[in-house]
């Protein structure tokens, strides 16, 4: 799922050079880009529908296995906490990245439906509590980095609302090509035949409770916990 910038964020960023007639080009073939790009991802989605665990036993790109949420910090680090959209990517880089179980967007959406609470408003103001009811899963490497580079791109030219100054900066750039580096190598999409979420109960709604023990935060501290 690939999460864009806030609606007229993007439109921010002017070509300085060029005549108007050159920039009504331009923006035609970058919107004509925006159309290929959405179709490439939908096609590569399709054939990745369901987004779950693989059920058979495939050979692992590696045995090096990223922490998705360290690989996240390499770009949200050099992102100046003052820019305006500084939370705004964080949140869009990890819902990027970490696609629902559609079985259980369905059951939560039902739920939501029923209470008459929009899931636009939750997500926002309480993701926690979907997450915790909600498996999610990182699409393997091909599709990751498709997604990936599109985000990127459609992000980093966003301008702050106060200091106009672009998004990223020399140094996301160089944190973005190593993400993307890893990407590529398998190193961040879940593992094959390795359960990711322990199912531990219901709420007092009937919704499926879920911990995940995705990322190494668990083993970490002032110092590092064993691992046995």
């Amino acid at each position: 799922m690939l999460i864009l910038p806030p609606d007229g964020m993007a439109c921010d960023v002017q070509l300085d050079h060029g005549d108007s007639d050159s920039e009504s080009d331009e923006n035609s073939d970058v919107e004509n880009m925006e159309e290929e790009n959405s179709a490439d991802i939908e096609n590569m989605e399709s054939e990745n529908a369901g987004y779950i665990q693989y059920s058979q036993s495939k050979s692992l790109p590696s045995c090096i296995l990223a922490d998705v949420f360290h690989e996240m910090d390499k770009v949200g680090y050099t992102i100046s906490k003052k820019h305006s959209l500084h939370r705004h990517l964080v949140v869009a880089f990890s819902d990027t990245m970490l696609v629902p179980d559609k079985k259980d967007k369905k059951l939560v959406e039902a739920y939501l439906k029923e209470k008459d609470v929009k899931w636009d408003y939750v997500w926002k103001s309480s993701p926690a509590w979907l997450w915790k009811r909600m498996q999610r899963y990182i699409p393997d490497e091909n599709l990751l980095h498709c997604i990936l580079e599109k985000f990127f791109d459609a992000w980093s030219p966003v301008k702050c609302s106060v200091t106009q100054q672009p998004l990223f900066t020399i140094d996301s750039w160089k944190k973005v090509k190593s993400v993307l580096h890893d990407t590529k190598k398998g190193w961040i999409s879940d593992p094959q035949r390795i359960p990711l979420y322990t199912f531990i109960g219901h709420d007092q709604h009937g919704l499926l409770l879920y911990h995940c023990i995705r990322g190494t935060n668990s083993v970490e501290g002032g110092v590092h916990n064993p691992i046995q």
